[in-house]
C-alpha cells in the first residue's frame, strides 16, 4: 500500500471515528462510500446476521448503487449460500476476480463482475458481512481486501454503537410509554381515550406501522379490532380463534413474533405490504379479554424487548378495560338505582297526598263535628280532648302535606319560617330567628329535587325544633361552599347524647328520609348535639350551579 493510500486511509478512520462519536444515523453509509472510493467499488451492500425462525441469516442492513428492487432489499441469505453467507459461515475473506465463476455465486447483480466480501466481527463472532463490487473483471486483489477488512472493523465498531444507542434510546420510549399509559389510566375511566393513548405511544418507538387492539366478543365468539392505530381501507375486522397470528395467540394466550410472514401458514393476509407481525394476548386469569396486533413493512422488525414492552402493555390495557367496565356497570346502577329512587319518591308523594286528603276530609271533619257537638252540649270534658286530637292532626297532616318546589326558595323559606309553621306549632311564636338564605337564590335553576330536599329539610328540622327543642333560639342559614350547598340549622335547645350519630336519624323519620335522599344525590347529613348545649344538624349536597 502506497504512502498516499495510507495517509488517505488515516484520514478517512478519523473522519469515521468522528461520525460514530456524534452518534451519526448514517454512519454505514459513510464507512462504505470511503472504503468504496479507496479500493474502486462501484456498488455493495452491508448485510448483518439476525435470527430469524430460530435460525442466523443476512439481513440486509444498508445497500449502495442502484438496481436495489423492493424483493432485492428483502432478500435473506442463509448462512453457507452464496458468497456472503459462506463468509459469514467461514469467518474468512473472499476475492473474487470474477463471480460468475465461482460456484457459491447467487447474486442478484451478474453485472458486476468482481467481488470483495469480508466479514465483520466483534471479538471472535461475525456479526456481518461487507461487500464491495466492480463491473470490470479482474479490478481487486489482496491490497483491497486488507482496506477492507479495515473499514470493517471500523463498521462493526459503528453497529456496536449504534446498537447501543438505539437500545438506549428504545429504553427510554419504553419508559416513557409506561409512564404515559399509567397516567392516561390514572386520570381517566374513558376507555377510548387511555387505548389511543396506548396506540399512540407505541407507534413513537417508531417500529410500528399498524397497530391494533381486538376485544373479544365472548357471546359471539369472535375478535373484534375496537381500536386501531391508523385508519386504512380495510374498515372493521372480527376474527374467529381460528383464523390468523391474530387467532393463534388467543387460543394459546401466548405471544407470537413473526419476523417473515408470508412465511407462515398461519397469517391471514390482511395488508400486501405487511413483513412483521407481534401479537400479544391480554388475559386477565383465564378470561381471555383480546389481543394486541403490532405489524411493520419491514422483515424481522420485532425483538424480545419489544416482546417484553409489549407484555407490560397488554397488562395496562386489562387494568383500563376492568377499569371501565367496572365504571361503566356502576353507572348502570347508579342509573337503576336513581329510577328506582324517583319511582319510590313518585310512590310516596302519591302515598302522602292520598293521606293527606283522606285525614282532611274523613278524620279532620269527624273530629269538627264532634266539636260543634260538644260546645253545644257544654261539655268540657269532650272539648279539651278533642281540641287536642285536632291539634295533632293538623300537625300530621301538615308534616305530610307535599309541597310544591319554591319558585324562590329564600323568600318561601322565610314564610314558611315566619307564617307557616307557627300556626302549626304555637312554640314558634315564642322563639328568636335568625336566618341567613341569601346564598338560596343561587340554586333557583339546578336541579329540582335539590330545591325540594332543602325545603323538606328547613321545614321539617324546624318543626322538632318547635315541637321537642324547648330553645330560645333558632338559627337557619345557607352559605356555598364551592360546588356544595351548606345548610345549617341550630338551636339553643336542650340537645340530646348524638354519639350514635346513625341511630339518631334513624330514629328521626324525617331526618332518615333526608339521608336517604341527600346520600342519592352525592350529599350527606351530620348532628351535633350534647345534653343542654343544643343541636346543629347540616346538610351538605353538590350543586353544579351554586356560586358564592
Amino acid at each position: 500500500m502506497d504512502l498516499a493510500l495510507q495517509k488517505q486511509l488515516f484520514q478517512d478512520l478519523l473522519e469515521i471515528n468522528e461520525a460514530m462519536t456524534l452518534g451519526t444515523e448514517d454512519v454505514l453509509s459513510i464507512i462504505w462510500h470511503k472504503g468504496a472510493r479507496l479500493i474502486g467499488a462501484e456498488h455493495g451492500s452491508i448485510r448483518l446476521l439476525r435470527s430469524v425462525g430460530g435460525r442466523p441469516v443476512l439481513v440486509l442492513e444498508a445497500h449502495f448503487g442502484e438496481g436495489w428492487t423492493e424483493e432485492k432489499r428483502q432478500r435473506i441469505m442463509e448462512l453457507g449460500e452464496t458468497i456472503s453467507g459462506v463468509v459469514a459461515q467461514s469467518g474468512c475473506s473472499r476475492c473474487c476476480t470474477d463471480v460468475t465463476k465461482e460456484a457459491d455465486y447467487k447474486g442478484s447483480f451478474p453485472e458486476f463482475k468482481s467481488k470483495v466480501c469480508v466479514p465483520i466481527r466483534v471479538g471472535d463472532q461475525v456479526i456481518g458481512v461487507m461487500n464491495f463490487n466492480n463491473r470490470t473483471v479482474g479490478v481487486f486483489d489482496d491490497n483491497h481486501v486488507r482496506i477492507a477488512e479495515t473499514f470493517a472493523i471500523q463498521t462493526a465498531l459503528a453497529v456496536n454503537t449504534v446498537r447501543l444507542y438505539r437500545r438506549e434510546e428504545r429504553a427510554r420510549k419504553s419508559l416513557e410509554l409506561s409512564r404515559a399509559i399509567n397516567e392516561a389510566i390514572s386520570a381517566t375511566l374513558d376507555l377510548d381515550e387511555v387505548m389511543n393513548t396506548l396506540l399512540s405511544k407505541l407507534a413513537e418507538i417508531g417500529k410500528v406501522t399498524i397497530a391494533d387492539v381486538l376485544i373479544y366478543d365472548l357471546v359471539d365468539q369472535v375478535l373484534r379490532n375496537t381500536y386501531r392505530l391508523k385508519e386504512d381501507n380495510l374498515g372493521s375486522l372480527e376474527l374467529r380463534l381460528d383464523q390468523g397470528l391474530i387467532g393463534a395467540t388467543a387460543r394459546s394466550r401466548k405471544a407470537i413474533n413473526v419476523g417473515d410472514v408470508r412465511k407462515d401458514p398461519r397469517y391471514l393476509k390482511a395488508r400486501e405490504s405487511t413483513r412483521s407481525e407481534l401479537t400479544m394476548p391480554m388475559v386477565q386469569g383465564d378470561e381471555l379479554i383480546g389481543v394486541i396486533n403490532l405489524e411493520s413493512d419491514k422483515l424481522d422488525t420485532f425483538d424480545e424487548d419489544d416482546e417484553k414492552l409489549l407484555e407490560a402493555v397488554a397488562i395496562a390495557a386489562c387494568i383500563a378495560i376492568r377499569n371501565a367496565r367496572e365504571h361503566e356497570r356502576l353507572q348502570q346502577a347508579q342509573e337503576r338505582l336513581e329510577v328506582a329512587s324517583r319511582q319510590i319518591a313518585e310512590a310516596e308523594e302519591s302515598t302522602r297526598f292520598a293521606l293527606t286528603t283522606y285525614i282532611h276530609d274523613e278524620i279532620q271533619k269527624t273530629i269538627g263535628k264532634l266539636l260543634v257537638k260538644a260546645r253545644q252540649q257544654g261539655d268540657p270534658e269532650i272539648i279539651a280532648p278533642a281540641q287536642e286530637l285536632e291539634q295533632k292532626v293538623e300537625r300530621m297532616r301538615f308534616a305530610l302535606s307535599t309541597p310544591t318546589l319554591p319558585r324562590n326558595m329564600r323568600l318561601e323559606l322565610r314564610q314558611l319560617i315566619e307564617e307557616d309553621l307557627p300556626q302549626v306549632y304555637p312554640a314558634a311564636y315564642c322563639l328568636r330567628h335568625t336566618l341567613r338564605l341569601s346564598a338560596l337564590d343561587n340554586i333557583k335553576e339546578s336541579d329540582p329535587s335539590v330545591g325540594m330536599l332543602v325545603y323538606r329539610f328547613v321545614r321539617g328540622t324546624a318543626a322538632n325544633v318547635y315541637e321537642h327543642a324547648d330553645a330560645d333560639h333558632i338559627w337557619i342559614e345557607a352559605e356555598c361552599q364551592g360546588d356544595v350547598l351548606l345548610l345549617r340549622v341550630t338551636d339553643d335547645g336542650q340537645g340530646f347524647d348524638a354519639t350514635p350519630v346513625n341511630q339518631c336519624i334513624r330514629e328521626g323519620h324525617c331526618l332518615h328520609i333526608i339521608q336517604i335522599r341527600a346520600e342519592q344525590l352525592g350529599g350527606m347529613l351530620s348532628i351535633q348535639s350534647k345534653p343542654g348545649k343544643g343541636t346543629t344538624l347540616e346538610l351538605r349536597v353538590p350543586l353544579v350551579q351554586c356560586r358564592a
